[in-house]
């Protein structure tokens, strides 16, 4: 099942935009790719004022945070996840 996660300026809790995780079939570590995604700005206000901090720092974080469901053969489990990224501007 594809994740919507919601991101959002490390120093602000509102989220500006979301974007899908694709579903994947975990086993360890995995590195999870997200790409090719227009994304609609859901809160100018918040894009606003995250944007200087994308534009002007050579490395910043946003704040990531989404709810799926695992399955594991026949359980199922509601996950929640609150995530701090850092990104590279260049």
């Amino acid at each position: 099942m594809p994740l919507s996660s919601s991101l959002a300026n490390r120093n602000n809790s509102t989220p500006f935009t979301a974007v899908v995780i694709p579903e994947s079939i975990l086993k360890g570590k995995i590195p999870i790719k997200v790409a090719n995604q227009t994304a609609a700005i859901s809160n100018l206000a918040a894009f606003g004022n995250f944007l200087p901090t994308a534009t002007y720092n050579e490395h910043f974080t946003v704040n990531v945070e989404g709810a799926t469901n695992t399955f594991w053969e026949i359980i199922k489990a509601p996950v929640t996840f609150k995530k701090q990224i850092g990104l590279s501007g260049n």
